[in-house]
């Protein structure tokens, strides 16, 4: 017997067939709306793939500003020694 039936047995005579209905009703709309907007598999691994992409991007970024940043501490140190060491 499929659940459905089972419960339509079971709560007709506690709250009437129309309201069973009802009720059965519903549930199925919310079950099939949940379905279909359900995440599939291909979907997570679209996700998945757009996220590695904007992380390899940040990464190359943090890698370029990282470079920069010690070649602007090299270059203000060569400036001190050669202004110190001038004197």
């Amino acid at each position: 017997m499929s659940k459905t039936i089972e419960l339509y047995n079971l709560l007709k005579d506690k709250i009437g067939e129309d309201a069973t209905r009802v009720l059965i009703d519903t549930f199925d709309e919310v079950s099939e709306k949940a379905k279909s907007e359900a995440a599939t598999k291909a979907d997570l691994q679209i996700l998945r793939i757009e996220i590695e992409a904007k992380l390899a991007e940040f990464k190359a970024d943090i890698l370029k500003w990282t470079f920069l940043f010690w070649v602007g501490q090299l270059a203000a140190m060569a400036a001190l020694l050669k202004f110190f060491g001038g004197h």
